[in-house]
């Protein structure tokens, strides 16, 4: 193709540069535009089509799908127009190594932005299917806790992997890997031990993700402190504090130190409120004044509720109030349950049944 003889005006296309005429490397410049414009319409009209075939079904997913894989779809068409571009002339040595570079290099692309995709799609089902009404709250968790850990790794995967598959397509950059890796022996042993740590961190994400001491919406207790997890990566997880800050966690911490986990088993919890008395308050009436509150009280679960002496002292007698609710309600039915009764207490006898501090004067003994 366009072997003919060019017009005088376009003679400078015929100029060698590089060892090949100046019009295949234009031919090479000019088709990119070109193929993209091509590609954009053509993704437009193919996506417009499919938007409207998933709009007539019932199921969501596969509106979300269109959604997603328009660009590389889009991408797709690009490289598969600037390939047929490029195939058109006969190029010289030149400007064909420079068309097959890149004509691979966009295929490699293509198949990881695609694969991104697609892990993008595996994970919305994942956490869609956790939306429905009839999934355990636990199961939900467990479910979005493992499709964000997964979901992540398999991108860091996808990423590699394109780029891995871009560079051994030449031999050039192959061999040129090989002599580095060849040659760098002390310095690939360095490398290792510094991401060492790293590495351990995304091995303990995905152990979390298959073990699930902890999961995304799990109430924790760590490093002292009480919060929610909010999102769990690859290297860390993030809790939101009960006064809104945001702790980060290393993954490493969940499977190296104890916590505690509020929420691993269904079901309420049991909170605790001492209280101190003097020794003359009347334990039974306390014990019927929290029963009754207890009852009034919409947190209460109903399972467990107890009034027991805990200590006494030579002052005052602790006691010890359980009671029992659901974690997002059992701080608010202690703080409740304390309140109260500290306001009863205060109106019983005067408040005599608070504790009190005691001075007797001892009578001189005989002297004789």
């Amino acid at each position: 193709m366009f072997d003919v003889d060019l017009p005088t005006w376009l003679a400078f296309l015929g100029v060698s540069v590089g060892g090949a005429p100046a019009w295949q490397w234009l031919w090479l410049l000019l088709a990119v535009p070109v193929a993209y414009a091509f590609g954009r319409l053509v993704s437009a009209l193919l996506g417009a089509s499919a938007r409207r075939l998933a709009a007539r079904t019932r199921a969501d997913w596969d509106d979300t799908a269109v959604r997603l894989f328009v660009a590389p779809v889009r991408f797709g068409l690009f490289a598969a127009l600037l390939r047929l571009a490029y195939e058109l002339p006969r190029l010289v040595p030149g400007p064909r190594l420079v068309a097959t570079f890149a004509g691979r290099l966009l295929l490699a692309f293509g198949a990881a932005f695609f694969a991104w995709k697609l892990v993008d799609l595996v994970q919305w089902a994942i956490e869609r299917r956790t939306q429905d009404a009839g999934v355990d709250p636990h199961s939900v968790r467990a479910l979005r806790t493992r499709a964000q850990v997964i979901g992540r790794v398999l991108r860091v995967v996808v990423v590699v992997v394109g780029v891995g598959l871009a560079l051994v397509q030449f031999d050039v950059v192959r061999s040129l890997g090989l002599s580095v890796l060849a040659s760098a022996g002390a310095a690939s042993l360095v490398l290792g031990l510094a991401a060492q740590r790293s590495l351990g961190s995304v091995f303990a994400g995905l152990q979390l993700s298959l073990t699930q001491p902890v999961r995304v919406g799990d109430a924790v207790v760590i490093e002292g402190e009480w919060g929610t997890v909010e999102e769990i990566g690859l290297t860390y997880a993030l809790v939101q504090l009960w006064d809104e800050r945001r702790m980060v966690v290393p993954l490493t911490t969940f499977l190296d130190r104890p916590f505690v986990n509020w929420t691993r088993k269904p079901g309420d919890l049991v909170g605790i409120v001492f209280l101190w008395v003097d020794f003359t308050a009347d334990v039974e009436a306390i014990r019927a004044e929290m029963m009754r509150f207890l009852e009034g009280h919409p947190a209460w679960s109903r399972r467990h509720a107890r009034c027991v002496v805990s200590d006494c002292t030579d002052r005052a007698v602790q006691l010890r109030l359980t009671a029992s609710a659901e974690v997002g309600q059992l701080f608010d039915l202690r703080f409740a349950l304390r309140e109260h009764m500290l306001r009863w207490l205060r109106e019983q006898h005067g408040g005599s049944w608070l504790p009190r501090t005691r001075v007797s004067e001892g009578r001189p003994g005989a002297s004789g």
